[in-house]
């Protein structure tokens, strides 16, 4: 330790990390064994207000699975070239760490920093994991709990109300999308409305009450204030919100495809149920022949 934080190198990230730099992926996420104890990795590229990414500022959350404690580290080094990600750990932190790779409640005598520390770093894994990234996403949200508000924007508004499409050079921020990580659905159906918004460049528009167009929305009592909900609204995991603007981002990519691609199909069937889809996009979807209506 120097002073009060220990210095150590994960050159395990130079893989995983310049692939998702090639593929303009800012955000990723992963988790591994320690010890008796897991911990996961989620690491960030931050944007600007253009969603352009402030590349010296990249930043790794590293969430203890079991004893509920995360830092956030700035990643320091030159990564693509040299393939140095620096960070310095805090003394409260490692003694978590500690007690993580120990067990908690263990026996922490005899333990080496350094040494769990350069085990993490060869279990880092090489690619991205699809999937397996949302899950780790995941771990870190519950391990953050409401500290997770600060890596997303507008933590309040939970509702999907469209997909807009950004005209380059905007792109969709990820402090935005990762609001998505919340919905009650399994980890391939959202890391697949991910990667089809990503690759239309489309963002999300939220709302903190359910849109007024929808039918499925919970609608103010009578004598309620309007701008108040009429019962405690749920929040971005409503099955019925995801499904609806899944369809709806569905909609933007056949609109811009032109045709039922295998790739629009593919997403289309990861939808949910079709009587979720607005009337719109039922329209759409019929038109192309992918099903008979909103309540088939």
């Amino acid at each position: 330790m120097q002073g009060n934080w220990f210095e150590f190198n994960f050159t395990g990230l130079k893989d995983i990390y310049g692939e998702a730099r090639r593929g303009d992926l800012l955000t990723f996420a992963f988790s591994l064994d320690a010890g008796r104890g897991r911990v996961s990795f989620l690491v960030r590229t931050p944007q600007d207000k253009e969603g352009q990414p402030i590349l010296n500022d990249s930043y790794a959350i590293i969430a203890l699975d079991r004893s509920r404690r995360w830092d956030r580290y700035l990643l320091l080094g030159n990564h693509m070239r040299a393939g140095n990600f620096k960070v310095r750990i805090r003394s409260f932190f490692a003694k978590a760490i500690a007690e993580e790779v120990c067990g908690v409640g263990g026996d922490t005598t005899g333990f080496s920093l350094n040494a769990a520390l350069a085990d993490i770093n060869t279990r880092i894994p090489h690619r991205l994991g699809g999937p397996e990234s949302l899950s780790s996403l995941r771990a870190v949200r519950a391990v953050m709990g409401s500290d997770w508000s600060k890596e997303v924007d507008d933590g309040d508004k939970t509702h999907v109300l469209s997909f807009p499409r950004l005209t380059l050079p905007r792109r969709p921020r990820e402090n935005t999308l990762l609001k998505l990580v919340g919905c009650d659905k399994p980890e391939s159906e959202i890391t697949e409305l991910l990667e089809v918004l990503r690759a239309q460049n489309t963002t999300v528009a939220w709302s903190a009450f359910p849109p007024k167009s929808d039918p499925w929305a919970t609608r103010p009592r009578r004598g309620d204030r309007a701008s108040a909900p009429a019962v405690p609204q749920e929040p971005a995991e409503s099955t019925h919100d995801f499904e609806r603007g899944y369809f709806r981002a569905v909609a933007v990519l056949l609109r811009d495809v032109g045709a039922v691609t295998p790739e629009v199909r593919r997403v289309f069937e990861h939808g949910g149920r079709p009587e979720r889809a607005s009337p719109d996009d039922a329209a759409l979807f019929t038109q192309h022949g992918l099903f008979g209506g909103p309540h088939e």
